[in-house]
């Protein structure tokens, strides 16, 4: 893999070549002498094919090449409704405008990453810069590169998460398990609340409701509305983990009013119980037509074009009437 250097002093040069030309000598001098921090990582041009992103990464994007590709030209050919639009989608939006900007300015700002024990390339910060690079067909990209695995990783990405308006309140649980984890392993457990608050360098009332929610390894039906998308307010989730009623917390987890308080819990109803069964929705006319004829039916469906949508619909409809038929002689047949 042939790599182009870029140096962990090439800031220091730049610096003194502009105190020199501003004629200032005694910064030229400063800059030169200025020490170089080279377990921070050094800026390269590293090739694509060996980075790798981070499977336990807080984002949790966890996207495979297939999967990218194929999300994106569902979107390009509009066959993602508005309404079915889901926080996946949206990574995969946020991925291609990534890629348009990288068409036309360019990569503004370099990933970071770690050599792993294989020799390859770890992402640190900057996953979905790395995918808006595969997207736009680069083979190399900017990178600052670690030479190990840094000792605060979870704390690194934490920090770098935090900065970003679009990570929602299931990934920054995630980041801040993953974190918790992390402190805990190198024999520093966080146990209150001032230790949690030194880790997040966030306001304090962040902290603490976050506190009442991961304390003590409790509350994991709040953790697991906040994964399932079923709250996404940090305020809704320090409510639900305070309160200390059953009924009135399944309420909260669940978006539903709350009770009064000493209420029996309700299981609740979503919606008239169901009478049938609907057989899904495709686009794939192939797939309806394998499966009429695997099951097949004593009825004639005429002549049918199977790269025609109506002409398909018309057969299922006359197939399912016929197959219909059969299944009622079958019955009619046992109960004799």
């Amino acid at each position: 893999m042939s790599v182009k250097r870029l140096g962990a002093g090439s800031g220091n040069k730049l610096a003194a070549i502009t105190a020199a030309v501003s004629g200032n000598l005694e910064e030229v001098t400063r800059q030169l002498e200025r020490p170089v921090d080279r377990t921070r990582g050094v800026f390269e041009r590293v090739a694509l094919e060996s980075v790798r992103p981070d499977p336990d990464n807080p984002r949790n994007l966890k996207l495979s090449w297939e999967e990218l590709k194929n999300g994106i030209a569902d979107l390009e050919a509009g066959r993602i409704e508005a309404g079915e639009r889901t926080t996946r989608t949206r990574n995969l939006e946020s991925i291609a405008s990534k890629a348009d900007s990288f068409k036309k300015v360019g990569q503004l700002q370099p990933i970071i990453v770690y050599r792993d024990d294989r020799g390859l390339l770890r992402i640190v910060d900057g996953e979905m810069r790395y995918w808006a690079a595969r997207l736009c067909g680069w083979t190399e990209l900017d990178a600052k590169v670690r030479a190990k695995k840094p000792t605060y990783l979870r704390l690194e990405q934490y920090a770098a998460n935090v900065l970003r308006d679009d990570l929602n309140l299931g990934q920054q649980l995630n980041n801040l398990e993953l974190m918790l984890d992390e402190a805990r392993e190198s024999g520093e457990s966080v146990k209150s609340l001032n230790e949690l608050a030194a880790l997040m360098n966030r306001p304090r009332t962040t902290v603490q409701q976050w506190w009442a929610i991961l304390r003590d390894g409790a509350n994991e039906d709040v953790k697991a509305a906040i994964r399932e998308d079923q709250i996404t307010s940090l305020d809704a989730a320090y409510t639900a983990a305070q309160e200390p009623d059953a009924g009135r917390r399944a309420a909260l987890l669940s978006g539903h009013a709350l009770p009064a308080r000493g209420a029996p819990v309700k299981t609740p109803r979503r919606g008239r119980k169901l009478s049938g069964v609907q057989l899904g929705k495709t686009k794939d006319l192939e797939i309806v037509r394998q499966l009429i004829e695997t099951v097949g039916v004593d009825a004639s469906l005429g002549e049918v074009d199977w790269a025609d949508a109506k002409s398909v619909q018309l057969a299922w409809q006359k197939f399912m009437k016929a197959f219909s038929e059969r299944v009622k002689r079958q019955k009619a047949t046992r109960s004799i």
